[in-house]
């Protein structure tokens, strides 16, 4: 995986209008911290034998520090680009960056032309994806559009879950903050989720844990499984998720990982409105 090194941070105004998460700070010194915090994390994998790749992210680019919302990678070696609601993030699919992924993996889609359209979905941000039994899921909103994640799941052989999901009366606007699945189980927001099946399709290849909003507000679902050099499952996630997690659901997660690690990210979290998943990009 990779994590990009921030070169600037701050209060995205435009993010705000459609994530709920995000408060507005304005301490002098806020990027100093956040590049403490990225530096703890990065840290906190080598401590953990977890193999990853630093990437840089272009200047101005106040939200670059989560690249996982304008590509997807695939074991096959190719990659999907995806389009972008807001203008100034799609600065972060920059010429260093593809030139990075150029290195390994091929170019199968792109659907950064449909900005254009307005018409928005915004990577594993928009879409959790079961990789094992090829089934996505999307929360529909402003930056996650239905028909283009109906045409990805077309190209990439998927069949997609569309549900709606809501916090504040706001749609949800990543499906990733409300739900992660990992090999054997799935944690989700259920209570945030209107009209749908959702939960009982999870349970058909996982063990579902159910998140309340309170564990949702803060970023319990947005965590991510990974291996080690050793081969061995880790689940990934920020110090105020792993406090916020209720402790019955903490234990029960623990069953099913070899460990489960932490790192402070609070300012990360309050200004830019994601959590440790949104800064993982995944390479398969």
């Amino acid at each position: 995986m990779a994590i990009v090194k921030p070169s600037s941070f701050g209060f995205d105004q435009n993010s705000a209008k459609t994530n709920c998460f995000q408060t507005n700070k304005s301490q002098k010194n806020l990027l100093k911290l956040v590049i403490n915090e990225h530096l703890k994390l990065k840290q906190t994998l080598y401590q953990n034998n977890i193999d990853f790749e630093i990437l840089n992210s272009p200047k101005g680019c106040l939200d670059g520090i989560f690249p996982n919302n304008w590509v997807i990678t695939y074991a096959d070696n190719t990659y999907d680009l995806f389009s972008m609601h807001n203008p100034n993030r799609r600065l972060e699919r920059s010429k260093d960056n593809i030139d990075f992924l150029q290195k390994t993996y091929k170019l199968e889609n792109d659907y950064s032309i449909y900005e254009k359209n307005n018409k928005f979905l915004e990577g594993t941000g928009s879409l959790v994806l079961d990789r094992v039994n090829k089934v996505a899921y999307l929360s529909s909103s402003e930056r996650s559009c239905v028909e283009l994640g109906n045409q990805w799941s077309l190209e990439r052989g998927y069949t997609l879950e569309v549900f709606s999901s809501y916090l504040n009366e706001q749609p949800v606007y990543h499906t990733n903050v409300l739900m992660f699945i990992g090999t054997e189980v799935a944690c989700i927001g259920s209570d945030l989720i209107r009209n749908s099946n959702v939960e009982s399709l999870l349970q058909k290849h996982h063990r579902v844990i159910r998140l309340s909003e309170n564990e949702v507000r803060n970023y319990c679902g947005n965590c991510l499984e990974v291996r080690d050099i050793n081969n061995n499952k880790i689940l990934l996630m920020s110090s105020r998720a792993y406090r916020n997690f209720s402790s019955s659901n903490l234990h029960d997660l623990k069953n099913y990982y070899y460990d489960v690690i932490h790192t402070d990210i609070s300012n990360i979290e309050d200004v830019g409105g994601g959590s440790l998943r949104c800064m993982l990009l995944e390479l398969f």
